[in-house]
Protein backbone atom coordinates (compact mmCIF):
# COMPACT_ATOMS: atom_id res chain seq x y z
CA UNK A 1 0.00 0.00 0.00
CA UNK A 2 2.89 2.29 1.04
CA UNK A 3 4.69 1.61 -2.53
CA UNK A 4 1.14 1.97 -4.22
CA UNK A 5 0.54 5.83 -2.86
CA UNK A 6 3.79 7.01 -2.98
CA UNK A 7 5.56 5.69 -6.34
CA UNK A 8 2.97 4.19 -8.37
CA UNK A 9 -0.38 6.08 -8.21
CA UNK A 10 0.05 9.75 -9.24
CA UNK A 11 -1.72 12.58 -7.02
CA UNK A 12 -1.48 14.94 -9.63
CA UNK A 13 0.17 14.25 -13.29
CA UNK A 14 1.36 17.19 -15.50
CA UNK A 15 1.25 17.91 -18.92
CA UNK A 16 2.92 20.36 -20.80
CA UNK A 17 2.17 21.87 -24.18
CA UNK A 18 4.55 24.09 -26.38
CA UNK A 19 2.09 27.37 -26.92
CA UNK A 20 2.35 29.14 -29.68
CA UNK A 21 0.01 30.50 -32.91
CA UNK A 22 0.01 26.89 -34.45
CA UNK A 23 -1.16 24.98 -31.73
CA UNK A 24 -4.23 22.55 -32.00
CA UNK A 25 -6.88 22.72 -28.89
CA UNK A 26 -8.04 19.61 -30.17
CA UNK A 27 -4.59 17.78 -30.36
CA UNK A 28 -4.08 19.04 -26.44
CA UNK A 29 -7.79 17.85 -25.53
CA UNK A 30 -7.07 14.27 -27.53
CA UNK A 31 -3.89 14.02 -25.38
CA UNK A 32 -5.58 14.94 -21.65
CA UNK A 33 -8.23 12.86 -22.47
CA UNK A 34 -5.78 10.10 -23.41
CA UNK A 35 -3.67 10.49 -20.28
CA UNK A 36 -7.23 10.59 -18.21
CA UNK A 37 -7.86 7.20 -19.45
CA UNK A 38 -4.42 5.58 -18.35
CA UNK A 39 -4.89 6.83 -14.82
CA UNK A 40 -6.94 7.02 -11.93
CA UNK A 41 -10.04 9.08 -12.23
CA UNK A 42 -9.25 11.04 -8.98
CA UNK A 43 -5.60 11.60 -10.02
CA UNK A 44 -5.65 15.73 -10.87
CA UNK A 45 -4.11 16.70 -14.30
CA UNK A 46 -2.39 20.27 -14.84
CA UNK A 47 -1.86 21.32 -18.36
CA UNK A 48 1.12 23.77 -18.48
CA UNK A 49 1.09 25.89 -21.43
CA UNK A 50 4.72 26.94 -22.33
CA UNK A 51 4.51 30.38 -24.34
CA UNK A 52 7.97 31.57 -25.66
CA UNK A 53 8.58 35.16 -26.07
CA UNK A 54 10.41 35.30 -28.75
CA UNK A 55 6.91 34.98 -31.03
CA UNK A 56 6.80 38.89 -30.32
CA UNK A 57 3.68 38.68 -28.06
CA UNK A 58 3.61 39.37 -24.67
CA UNK A 59 2.10 37.37 -21.79
CA UNK A 60 -1.28 39.57 -21.82
CA UNK A 61 -1.92 38.62 -25.28
CA UNK A 62 -1.29 35.04 -25.02
CA UNK A 63 -3.91 34.97 -22.14
CA UNK A 64 -6.49 36.55 -23.85
CA UNK A 65 -5.94 34.30 -27.03
CA UNK A 66 -9.33 32.72 -28.16
CA UNK A 67 -7.37 28.64 -28.08
CA UNK A 68 -6.87 29.46 -24.54
CA UNK A 69 -10.50 30.60 -23.45
CA UNK A 70 -11.87 27.39 -25.82
CA UNK A 71 -9.49 25.24 -23.69
CA UNK A 72 -10.40 26.56 -20.20
CA UNK A 73 -14.67 25.85 -20.78
CA UNK A 74 -13.53 22.62 -22.00
CA UNK A 75 -15.41 20.00 -19.90
CA UNK A 76 -13.37 17.70 -19.30
CA UNK A 77 -11.05 20.04 -17.77
CA UNK A 78 -10.81 22.82 -15.05
CA UNK A 79 -9.87 25.91 -15.78
CA UNK A 80 -8.39 26.86 -12.53
CA UNK A 81 -5.60 24.05 -13.68
CA UNK A 82 -4.35 25.18 -16.96
CA UNK A 83 -1.36 27.58 -16.40
CA UNK A 84 0.48 29.48 -19.34
CA UNK A 85 3.89 30.20 -18.54
CA UNK A 86 6.09 32.50 -20.46
CA UNK A 87 9.88 32.22 -21.33
CA UNK A 88 12.49 34.67 -21.71
CA UNK A 89 15.81 33.86 -23.98
CA UNK A 90 15.81 31.41 -27.09
CA UNK A 91 16.83 28.24 -27.62
CA UNK A 92 18.50 26.68 -24.84
CA UNK A 93 18.72 29.98 -22.90
CA UNK A 94 14.98 29.62 -22.82
CA UNK A 95 14.13 31.07 -18.73
CA UNK A 96 10.58 30.58 -17.42
CA UNK A 97 10.18 33.62 -15.00
CA UNK A 98 10.19 33.20 -11.21
CA UNK A 99 6.37 34.36 -10.48
CA UNK A 100 5.14 31.75 -13.02
CA UNK A 101 7.19 29.11 -10.93
CA UNK A 102 5.89 30.41 -7.56
CA UNK A 103 2.48 30.06 -9.29
CA UNK A 104 3.33 26.57 -10.95
CA UNK A 105 4.57 25.38 -7.33
CA UNK A 106 1.51 26.88 -5.74
CA UNK A 107 -0.71 25.05 -8.29
CA UNK A 108 0.32 21.26 -7.50
CA UNK A 109 0.42 21.85 -3.72
CA UNK A 110 -3.05 22.94 -4.02
CA UNK A 111 -3.90 19.90 -6.21
CA UNK A 112 -1.92 17.36 -3.99
CA UNK A 113 -4.02 18.53 -1.02
CA UNK A 114 -6.89 18.50 -2.35
CA UNK A 115 -6.63 14.62 -4.10
CA UNK A 116 -5.33 13.56 -0.81
CA UNK A 117 -8.06 15.38 0.97
CA UNK A 118 -10.15 13.11 -1.01
CA UNK A 119 -8.74 10.20 -0.73
CA UNK A 120 -8.65 10.71 3.43
CA UNK A 121 -12.50 11.06 3.33
CA UNK A 122 -13.01 7.74 0.72
CA UNK A 123 -11.32 5.39 2.79
CA UNK A 124 -13.86 4.00 4.96
CA UNK A 125 -14.11 2.60 8.45
CA UNK A 126 -13.69 -1.11 8.40
CA UNK A 127 -17.60 -3.18 8.86
CA UNK A 128 -15.69 -5.64 10.68
CA UNK A 129 -13.95 -4.22 13.91
CA UNK A 130 -10.85 -6.63 14.08
CA UNK A 131 -7.80 -4.44 15.83
CA UNK A 132 -6.31 -5.36 12.10
CA UNK A 133 -8.03 -3.80 9.92
CA UNK A 134 -9.01 -0.75 12.64
CA UNK A 135 -5.05 -0.33 13.11
CA UNK A 136 -4.80 -0.48 8.89
CA UNK A 137 -7.85 2.32 8.59
CA UNK A 138 -6.35 4.50 11.14
CA UNK A 139 -2.67 4.48 9.79
CA UNK A 140 -4.59 5.58 5.99
CA UNK A 141 -5.98 8.26 7.59
CA UNK A 142 -3.20 9.73 9.55
CA UNK A 143 -0.69 9.16 6.21
CA UNK A 144 -3.13 10.95 3.87
CA UNK A 145 -3.33 13.84 6.24
CA UNK A 146 0.22 13.34 6.93
CA UNK A 147 0.90 14.07 3.24
CA UNK A 148 -1.91 16.95 3.73
CA UNK A 149 0.02 18.86 6.27
CA UNK A 150 -3.05 18.52 8.16
CA UNK A 151 -1.72 18.44 12.03
CA UNK A 152 -4.85 18.50 13.62
CA UNK A 153 -5.97 15.15 12.59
Amino acid sequence: WLQKHTQTVPAVMSLWFAWGSNTSVATILSQVESMRSRCRPSCRILIVLVASSAYGQSAGSFAADDRLSMLRKAPEIDGRFILLLTTDGEGDNEVVDEPSMRRLIKCFVEMAVSYYKDESRRSRKPKKSSPQLLARHHFKRAYYSEFRRDVPS
